[in-house]
């Protein structure tokens, strides 16, 4: 699966927190079930793409940011979906 960036995906394989970027404020561990948008494409030659997700609180504050492989994640929804 190819993702845009603003899709919304859900995290369906297990994530370790060493992969979550530890400079967001009260940073949490990525859940199974966790919804969040991509807001990168991290591709470089020979490497694995991986896609830049954030995750936001109820109040819209940064609950993780962390770098997943299309095969960690499962899209919701395409960008532009209302």
């Amino acid at each position: 699966m190819i993702l845009e960036i603003y899709d919304v995906v859900r995290v369906i394989a297990p994530i370790s927190s060493v992969r979550v970027d530890a400079s967001v404020p009260r940073v949490k561990d990525v859940l199974v079930g966790d919804v969040g948008t991509s807001v990168m494409v991290l591709a470089a030659p020979g490497a694995r793409t991986s896609y830049e997700v954030e995750c936001v609180d109820p109040d819209g504050h940064t609950r993780w940011l962390a770098a997943l492989f299309a095969d960690e994640v499962a899209r919701v929804s395409t960008v532009g979906a209302t």
